[in-house]
């Protein structure tokens, strides 16, 4: 298995024994020797604490290819509205985040979505492979091209809203990575568009058409 190649490699860097790594994820040295030799792979959730530990993506530890992370570029002096994909604004929050993509005034914005028309949306979301309060697990896939939503909570717990896709949606995906101090790294992933053609109710595909956006002229339809 990749991801235990991938630990093996971090933990070396490190220069700290399987132990002490165990120690640190409160796991056993036998569950990090069985990683290590490709015989088992840790839980989710043990995942993204391994990532925490060693300050990488969890897409780096769980796909085959480091995908579009080598292509990450921080945007410094944001002024043109203009981002490519791999682009990244570091911001603590969304609302930080929003003004400085879309020079707003925001205090606080909590939602995950921001509408700039009935079709076009600006996505902020963890593609990370891990379940979200709302029972919904989001992944990036095809080296970038494909965003797969599938839903594993219980039936009973659906909400309401999610229960239909939203076959006119565009969104404009910022895939957020949790750094040191509070920050997250808002990377930019592209434009997609839901597919008709795959999936269903419990398992929506969403495509890249695009790997640029203009905010500027999505903010004059807002």
């Amino acid at each position: 298995m990749i991801i235990g190649k991938k630990i093996a490699e971090l933990r070396k860097e490190k220069g700290w024994t399987q132990a002490e790594l165990a120690k640190k994820l409160n796991v056993t040295d036998k569950a990090v020797s069985k990683w290590e030799q490709g015989a088992g792979c840790p839980e989710l959730y043990t995942v993204v604490d391994i990532a925490k530990i060693f300050e990488v993506s969890t897409d780096y530890l769980l796909m085959d290819k480091e995908m579009s992370y080598a292509n990450e570029k921080k945007v410094d002096n944001y002024d043109e509205h203009v981002m490519k994909t791999g682009e990244v604004i570091t911001a603590r929050t969304h609302a930080d985040f929003l003004n400085t993509l879309l020079d707003k005034k925001f205090k606080g914005y909590m939602k995950c979505t921001l509408r700039f028309d009935s079709k076009n949306v600006l996505w902020m979301i963890r593609l990370d492979s891990q379940p979200t309060n709302t029972g919904w697990c989001n992944s990036l896939e095809e080296n970038g091209n494909k965003i797969v939503e599938n839903y594993i909570g219980h039936p009973s717990q659906r909400i309401e809203p999610h229960k239909v896709p939203v076959y006119h949606q565009r969104r404009y995906v910022f895939d957020i990575i949790e750094r040191s101090w509070g920050n997250r790294d808002y990377i930019f992933r592209g434009v997609f568009d839901f597919s008709r053609e795959e999936g269903n109710n419990d398992y929506r595909v969403w495509k890249k058409i695009a790997d640029t956006a203009d905010f500027k002229e999505l903010l004059k339809t807002k």
